[in-house]
């Protein structure tokens, strides 16, 4: 059986308008994605109350306002019908930290998800996958034993623990690494 694992935010979910009304609201410049917005935040790279903040308000409050990423829910049907099994890994907390209100991140997407789109795909959950840090999502991917996998940060594919033969990078993040394949379309994903 062919199996392809899949990252969540910014890779099935698009967080675009979310990103742009936290940008209205905070009267930040119009910031429409989440890479510009922890730019904008964190010039330096290193947390901040600020974006954590942003962050909670992003996957809890903000989250009515993300969609599927467009082109998933058709390469997801293109799946059912190759005969494919498809998995969500996710790196998202069970809460926010307290001093962003404790937000229940998770308990949210769960929620998003049953009322999306992709609830058809992935509604019982049963396929669907949270972890605290990277290094156990890392671990998960590997315990499926993918053939695939597509995630939209490249730290996730370069690190040397995971070990998935054909790896993605979805979105327009500078790649010049070997072994990984850029997309912005999931229709350039080669399942065949």
């Amino acid at each position: 059986m062919k199996q392809i694992g899949f990252d969540l935010d910014n890779t099935l979910v698009d967080y675009s308008k979310t990103c742009e009304i936290y940008s209205q609201i905070n009267s930040l410049p119009n910031l429409n994605s989440i890479k510009t917005l922890r730019s904008f935040l964190k010039p330096n790279g290193e947390e901040t109350e600020v974006w954590t903040t942003a962050q909670a308000w992003i996957y809890g409050e903000g989250l009515e306002f993300a969609i599927v990423s467009p082109g998933a829910i058709k390469f997801l049907e293109r799946l059912n019908s190759s005969g494919w099994t498809y998995y969500i890994f996710s790196h998202k907390t069970e809460f926010t930290p307290n001093f962003t209100g404790s937000v229940p991140i998770r308990a949210s997407m769960k929620e998003w998800l049953n009322n999306s789109k992709l609830n058809s795909y992935f509604g019982d959950l049963n396929n669907t996958f949270f972890f605290n840090s990277i290094n156990e999502k890392i671990l998960g991917i590997n315990n499926a034993h993918l053939d695939i996998y597509v995630d939209d940060l490249i730290k996730i594919l370069i690190n040397p623990l995971l070990k998935v033969d054909k790896k993605y990078l979805y979105g327009d993040e500078v790649n010049n690494y070997p072994g990984i394949t850029t997309i912005r379309d999931f229709r350039d994903i080669k399942i065949d």
